[in-house]
């Protein structure tokens, strides 16, 4: 009778599926939501190729069984960029990215080094690690974030919004580099 009972529960039970709802009014994808006890979060983002108040994207995909209390996050275009949205926010993409080259890092103490600003020698050349070190930390505090030569290169330059990227190159292959 145990086996019976839980059959015929399970029989009963219809399962929902996600529909996609890039069709949708954000008044009919909410209702959706509340009809499915689904958690509804809408944000939004700039998007160059599609027009303003287009769905980009659902977090569950189509026909996916969904259960009372998933989240569904959509997101919407706000549309192209204003041309202040740049200047507003001090951001130049025609700039320069500055590119770094250490030749070597050495492993003495900066102290022994105050007169060269941590250069262990007097052309600059080599950089004690504690000297490289704060050379990284202020890098980071000037809101520099590394990204790879080569990805600048194939412009592929995806740094956190106000952040600027920097590149760090290692010149004459010393083992010091590596080390």
């Amino acid at each position: 009778m145990m086996i019976l009972f839980l059959s015929g529960c399970s029989q009963s039970k219809s399962l929902n599926k996600m529909l996609d709802v890039s069709k949708m009014t954000l008044d009919e994808i909410e209702k959706y939501a509340n009809s499915n006890k689904l958690k509804l979060e809408i944000k939004e983002e700039h998007n160059d190729d599609v027009p303003k108040d287009t769905i980009i994207s659902q977090s569950i995909i189509k026909d996916t069984v969904i259960n009372q209390g998933d989240v569904l996050t959509i997101v919407t275009s706000l549309g192209p960029k204003p041309l202040s949205f740049y200047k507003d926010n001090n951001i130049d993409e025609l700039g320069n990215v500055p590119i770094m080259m250490y030749h070597g890092i050495v492993n003495k103490a900066s102290d022994d080094t105050l007169y060269t600003g941590g250069n262990v020698d007097r052309d600059g050349y080599h950089r004690t690690a504690e000297a490289f070190k704060n050379d990284l930390e202020m890098y980071y505090q000037s809101n520099y974030r590394m990204i790879r030569l080569d990805d600048y290169i194939n412009g592929n330059i995806d740094v956190e919004f106000g952040k600027s990227p920097i590149i760090l190159t290692f010149d004459d292959g010393h083992i010091n580099n590596i080390n």
